[in-house]
C-alpha cells in the first residue's frame, strides 16, 4: 500500500516550517500567455500548464504552503487531502529537478 506522507525532505508541518522554497537562480522563467517554461542552463527546458504555472507563481513568490494547497483545491475542485498530496508531488519533483531549491527557513533571500 503505497505511503501518503510526502516525499523525504519535502513535506509536512516539520519541513514547511524548517524550509521555505525559491526558484533556482540558474533556471529562467519565461512567462508567455499564461503559460511558464522553465529553462535550466543545461538539459530541456519544461513547459507548465496553465494550472502548474499559477501554482509555480505561489510558491516562486514564496507564498505558505497552506495558501497554495487551498488556492489549488478551489481551482481544481478536489479536496484538501488530494491537493495537499498534488502539491507535495510538484514540489518534490520541481526540486528534484532543481527548478526550486530549498533554503532554511531564517536564510536570506
Amino acid at each position: 500500500m503505497p505511503s501518503s506522507s510526502p516525499a523525504p525532505g519535502v513535506g509536512g508541518e516539520a519541513a514547511a516550517s524548517a524550509f521555505r522554497l525559491r526558484p533556482n537562480p540558474e533556471v529562467r522563467v519565461v512567462e508567455e500567455h499564461g503559460t511558464v517554461y522553465l529553462i535550466p542552463p543545461v538539459g530541456r527546458p519544461l513547459r507548465l500548464n496553465r494550472s502548474a504555472s499559477g501554482l509555480w507563481r505561489m510558491l516562486a513568490e514564496g507564498r505558505p504552503r497552506d495558501e497554495v494547497v487551498d488556492r489549488h483545491a478551489v481551482d481544481s475542485g478536489c479536496d484538501v487531502a488530494t491537493a495537499r498530496d498534488e502539491i507535495e508531488q510538484l514540489i518534490a519533483s520541481l526540486c528534484e529537478n532543481h527548478y526550486l531549491m530549498r533554503a532554511p527557513a531564517d536564510a536570506p533571500s
